[in-house]
């Protein structure tokens, strides 16, 4: 699957919390899943919080499988919630990378930054007409 691909998904999932399609419980409210056989992924709603000086909903979601952890912070727009800012903390093998990406909503824009050991590796932007 190519990584426009990943973005729509991650982005129609966003959108059918927004539309009601998920349950969301009050601020701090965790919803952990079974991941067999040997792992769990929790979901936690973190409420309203500040980002940059604007009031964004804030949710994590961390995965723990074998060999596998992945920690995934993202910040909503409260009214549409449209993700602004998706922090990724990766582990895989003994490998960490650790991922930023920045939506820019009002100039279609997607721009990803990956880091290794706290030093920026590479940068994507992806921009679109709408």
């Amino acid at each position: 699957m190519d990584f426009k691909k990943i973005i729509i998904l991650v982005i129609l999932s966003l959108l059918s919390c927004a539309a009601g399609l998920c349950a969301l419980e009050p601020e701090g409210e965790k919803i952990i899943y079974a991941m067999r056989p040997f792992g769990k992924a929790v979901y936690t709603d973190l409420g309203q919080k500040q980002l940059n000086g604007k009031a964004v909903n804030m949710v994590t979601f961390r995965t723990d499988v074998v060999g596998f952890n992945d920690t995934e912070t993202i910040y909503t727009e409260p009214k549409s919630f449209l993700p602004v800012r998706v922090e990724r903390d990766i582990s895989m093998w003994g490998n960490k990378e650790y991922i930023i990406e920045e939506y820019i909503a009002n100039d279609h824009t997607l721009k990803i930054t990956k880091f290794k050991e706290k030093k920026e590796t590479e940068v994507f932007t992806f921009k679109e007409d709408g």
